[in-house]
C-alpha cells in the first residue's frame, strides 16, 4: 500500500539513543555541530536517511525498497508491520510509536496496454491542484499533497534500477497519492502513528482516498470517428472548434484566459468565467466527443484495484 513515508520519532519516547549502536549500524554515518547543537545523520539500508538531534529522530525513504530491496511491489498489510518491525530491531527504537510526517499511498502498479505517456494528453486539471508536466510523468500538486503518474520502467531505467524480472518488457503505469504534511488533519484523525500504517481501517481509508483522488482528475474526449450527429452548419463549427481546442490544448486555452484577465482585455470580470465555461462545455460536447478507449482501459483498471485489493 504504501512507498516513501516520513517517520519523527521525538526524543521523550527514545530515552537515550545509543549513539554507538547507530554510529556502527549506519551508512555515511556524520556527526554535526552547528550553533553548539549536535546531531548526527546516516543511512540505513540503500534508501532510509536517518536524522537524529536533541528532539528526536527523523526517518525518510522508501519502505517498500528497504523490505524487498525495489520499490515495484507495494507492502501488503502484514509486510508493513513486519517492515516496521524490522527497523525498530535494527535501530534499537520503538519506530511503531513515530508519528508519520509523510506518506505514499500506492496500493498497485497499472499494467496497460499502452506505454503510460500515451495516457497523459488525456488527463487534464484536477480542481485545487497545480498540473506539472514532466517529460515522463504528470504532476498534480498543492500543498498538502501531490498526485504523480508517471512510467515506472522509465523511473527504473533513468535511475539505473534493477527492474525485477515480473515487471520487465511490460507497460507499468505508477499512480501516487502523496501526504506531505499534516497527516492527521487530513485524514481526520488526533495522530497518526507508524503503527496506524498496519491497520486494517487506515489502509481501506488511503485505498478510497487513492481512488477519489483520481477520479478527480478531469479527462479530454477525442473526436467522434461517427459524424452522423453533425446536421448543421453550427455543428460544424462546434466540430472545428474542438479540433482548434485540442490542438493548442486544454490547459493552454484556460491558461490563455487567464492571461486576458491579467490584462483587463474583456469589459467584465464575468466575460473570462463565461469563457471557461464554453471551453468546458466544447470539452464535454457528446455530439462531436466522446471518451478515449485508453481512459476507459485506465479507469476501469484503477476501479479493479479498488475493488479487488487484498490487504
Amino acid at each position: 500500500m504504501y512507498d516513501s513515508i516520513g517517520l519523527w520519532l521525538p526524543s521523550e519516547e527514545i530515552g537515550t539513543p545509543n549513539i554507538k549502536h547507530l554510529s556502527s549500524l549506519l551508512k555515511n554515518f556524520a556527526e554535526i555541530k552547528k550553533h553548539e547543537i549536535l546531531s548526527h545523520s546516516g543511512m540505513l539500508g540503500e534508501n532510509i536517511i536517518v536524522y537524529l538531534n536533541q528532539s528526536g529522530i527523523s526517518l525518510k525513504g522508501s519502505i517498500s525498497r528497504y523490505y524487498n530491496s525495489h520499490n515495484f511491489d507495494s507492502l501488503s498489510l502484514s509486510d508493513t508491520k513486519r517492515t516496521i518491525e524490522k527497523l525498530s530491531d535494527e535501530l534499537l527504537l520503538p519506530v511503531s510509536k513515530s508519528k508519520v510526517t509523510r506518506l505514499d499511498v500506492m496500493p498497485q502498479n497499472i499494467i496497460t496496454n499502452y506505454k503510460p505517456k500515451n495516457y497523459y494528453p488525456y488527463l487534464s486539471t484536477s480542481k485545487y491542484f497545480k498540473k506539472i508536466m514532466h517529460q515522463e510523468s504528470i504532476e498534480y500538486r498543492n500543498h498538502r499533497k501531490s498526485k504523480i503518474i508517471y512510467d515506472k520502467i522509465a523511473q527504473a531505467k533513468s535511475n539505473r534500477e534493477k527492474i525485477p524480472v515480473q515487471w520487465s518488457n511490460k507497460n507499468v503505469l505508477r499512480y501516487e497519492l502523496r501526504f506531505k504534511n499534516r497527516l492527521p488533519k487530513q485524514f481526520n484523525m488526533p495522530e497518526v502513528k507508524a503503527s496506524t500504517l498496519y491497520s486494517e481501517e487506515f489502509q481501506i481509508l488511503c485505498l478510497e482516498k487513492w481512488h477519489e483522488e483520481f477520479k478527480s482528475i478531469n479527462t479530454l474526449n477525442i473526436i467522434k470517428t461517427n459524424m452522423n450527429n453533425i446536421k448543421t452548419a453550427s455543428d460544424i463549427m462546434q466540430f472545428l472548434a474542438y479540433e482548434g481546442l485540442l490542438s493548442m490544448g486544454y490547459e493552454n486555452a484556460l491558461r490563455m484566459i487567464d492571461t486576458l484577465k491579467e490584462k483587463e482585455t474583456m469589459s467584465n470580470l464575468e466575460a473570462y468565467s463565461r469563457a471557461k465555461s464554453k471551453i468546458k462545455q466544447l470539452a464535454n460536447n457528446k455530439d462531436i466527443t466522446e471518451q478515449s478507449e485508453l481512459i476507459t482501459e485506465l479507469e476501469s483498471k484503477v476501479e479493479a484495484i479498488r475493488i479487488n485489493y487484498s490487504l
